[in-house]
């Protein structure tokens, strides 16, 4: 009876929470939590909420100016003052000097949660598995570096030139929950993302933060130009997944032969192919004794 109370005020509460939140994405209302989660737990934080789902919430964090998903068991409310401390945008501790040192002692952690990982001095990602054990080409979050921007325009002559010039933003962060890159100046603040994404991706309770939005135009060409068919209705989230099973897909198709035969343990294709040399003999044979 205790144990039946205590997992009823649980959902009651998780409700309540729920009905506060919407109420505050309808009215556009900043609401302060401490967020038992994330790069810094148990800091106070001060969202503006979005879209309130069954186990997560998608706000804007203030502090960064970034929309996060955050999940529900891990908020707590603040009505009053409270002794904990605010969550601190900007550490002041200094700036990586690459990919590598700003993911340092990283890759244990995402190699536990199941990626193939990837770092580099230009670019670090993360890969999911097909079943046979190999890594997929196509990365689910990467963190990449682009010194330059490269501008094309045409001269008088109508001659089409390239142009140079130093990124402002050189960091780039793609995950599968994007529908295009997120840049930035500062590599501690793309690396933090690409961090969280990768974690979000692998939470065994994780939902496409864009799941219940309609796909946009950019997304829509994007699987057009790879033969996807997109059923009506169909959100941005269900369109990602479409778009990563075709490109899985397409890389499958691209698996050298010895990997391909590996997929079929039991060797059957090896099997049907010595049988139908040995019915193209016995054909030869055959036709050969009509002949004579």
């Amino acid at each position: 009876m205790g144990r039946a109370a205590r997992g009823t005020g649980k959902v009651r509460g998780v409700k309540s929470l729920q009905q506060r939140l919407a109420a505050a994405a309808k009215a556009g209302e900043v609401v302060r939590i401490i967020y038992h989660g994330g790069s810094q737990p148990g800091t106070v934080r001060e969202i503006s909420p979005i879209r309130v789902a069954t186990l997560e919430i998608l706000a804007r964090d203030l502090a960064t100016d970034i929309v996060k998903t955050f999940k529900l068991a891990k908020i707590e409310l603040v009505e009053d003052a409270t002794d904990a401390p605010e969550y601190v945008s900007h550490p002041d501790v200094p700036e990586p000097a690459g990919i590598i040192e700003a993911l340092d002692g990283k890759r244990p952690e995402l190699e536990n949660l199941g990626w193939h990982v990837t770092f580099s001095e230009d670019e670090a990602s993360v890969y999911r598995f097909f079943k046979n054990g190999k890594p997929r080409k196509t990365p689910d979050v990467s963190l990449s570096y682009d010194e330059f921007v490269i501008d094309l325009f045409v001269d008088d002559d109508g001659e089409l030139h390239e142009d140079a010039r130093h990124s402002t933003r050189p960091y780039r962060v793609d995950s599968l929950r994007f529908a295009s890159g997120r840049m930035f100046g500062k590599l501690s603040r793309a690396a933090a993302l690409f961090l969280e994404e990768a974690h979000a991706l692998k939470s065994p309770d994780a939902t496409d933060e864009s799941s219940g939005e309609s796909p946009s135009e950019r997304q829509l060409k994007y699987a057009r130009d790879l033969g996807v068919v997109v059923p009506v209705g169909a959100t941005k989230g269900r369109v990602s997944e479409l778009i990563q099973a075709t490109l899985d897909q397409k890389d499958a198709e691209k698996l050298p032969d010895e990997l391909i035969a590996e997929a079929d343990p039991e060797g059957r294709s090896g099997c049907l192919s010595l049988v139908a040399f040995a019915c193209l003999v016995a054909v030869i044979v055959f036709a050969s004794l009509l002949w004579w």
